[in-house]
């Protein structure tokens, strides 16, 4: 055994620099059973856990695995790493974007207060260093005679969770969809001030074609950035570690094939190669504050051609000064 943890040691040790204002954020869940002790957490500055999943009235659903986050937790602390939970998720549990139960919790000022007392208590028990708030799909003011949209009661929401949070110390993020301006309409601006930073997935990009372009990385930044008012040190561009049609792990794109690492497609799935996640990475840190990826175990452990190890590469160039 001794041998064999000598031999992985041996196998990851390619250099891990990163700046200290460049955030590089991994996305891991309970479902994909990456073993907590096999992470490299030195190549990491935060990890967002998910999904906590709520009920209308304000309950949290039981978390999968609990000893999963808190081995997960006790590795990253001793690292120097963050851990947060990501709360909700695309299907709330109830499949297909539907988000029904963040609504009805998030207009009712009781079901409000129980979600925040749940929650603080929730990153009280795991030791957790804050909460990133994955409602993606609030609703803005329609036609419709509302008095109240959803985006409005989801402001309120991130308000008063930021105030419980603040109490103890822990931070608030948020995740939102990339340059929708049909979706993106339901995050108010004025949420910038109350979030410490913002997790904009740059991927999934309906209607054929690339789903996670550079293109669509810049189209993603100019939407927010630039027509939304996110500030530069606020803004985190979303990477992802899996190609589409049909949604495809990229260490299993290196298995179908061995040069999947020097290109973004293999047959007819595309995706993002190291070279990608490099360039991507650079418009980061001329553009944002930092990167995140959804999911770490998606990645291959091999660190001549992981994505991680890509993106940590390019950060070191940067930092360096190699690049300029």
């Amino acid at each position: 055994m001794k041998k064999l943890l000598l031999f992985m040691a041996a196998l990851f040790s390619f250099p891990a620099v990163q700046a200290q204002d460049f955030r590089i954020i991994a996305y891991t869940t309970a479902w994909s059973e990456l073993n907590p002790d096999s992470i490299r957490y030195d190549l990491l500055s935060h990890i967002n856990y998910s999904f906590l999943v709520p009920a209308s009235d304000g309950s949290l659903e039981p978390l999968e695995n609990p000893s999963h986050l808190q081995a997960l937790v006790k590795n990253a602390h001793e690292n120097n790493v963050e851990v947060f939970i990501s709360i909700g998720g695309w299907d709330l549990g109830d499949g297909g974007g539907v988000d029904t139960r963040f609504e009805l919790l998030a207009a009712d000022p009781a079901s409000r207060s129980a979600f925040i007392g749940n929650v603080v208590n929730f990153v009280e028990t795991y030791q957790l260093d804050g909460v990133d708030m994955d409602w993606e799909y609030p609703d803005a003011r329609t036609n419709s005679g509302q008095t109240k949209p959803s985006s409005e009661h989801f402001y309120e929401l991130m308000l008063e969770l930021d105030a419980a949070l603040d109490q103890t110390g822990k931070q608030l993020t948020m995740a939102v969809v990339g340059a929708n301006p049909r979706i993106g309409a339901g995050i108010p601006s004025k949420v910038f001030e109350v979030v410490d930073w913002v997790n904009i997935m740059a991927y999934d990009k309906p209607g054929g074609g690339h789903h996670s372009s550079y293109e669509h990385a810049v189209e993603c930044l100019d939407y927010w950035r630039n027509k939304r008012g996110l500030p530069k040190e606020k803004a985190v561009l979303g990477l992802p570690f899996y190609g589409k049609y049909p949604g495809t792990d990229y260490k299993v794109l290196v298995k179908m094939d061995p040069d999947a690492p020097q290109k973004d497609q293999v047959n007819d799935i595309l995706y993002n190669g190291p070279a990608t996640m490099q360039a991507k990475t650079r418009l980061a840190r001329e553009r944002a504050s930092g990167v995140m990826f959804w999911e770490l175990s998606q990645d291959v452990r091999d660190p001549e051609i992981s994505l991680l190890k890509a993106i940590n590469e390019e950060v070191k160039k940067v930092s360096s000064g190699t690049v300029k």
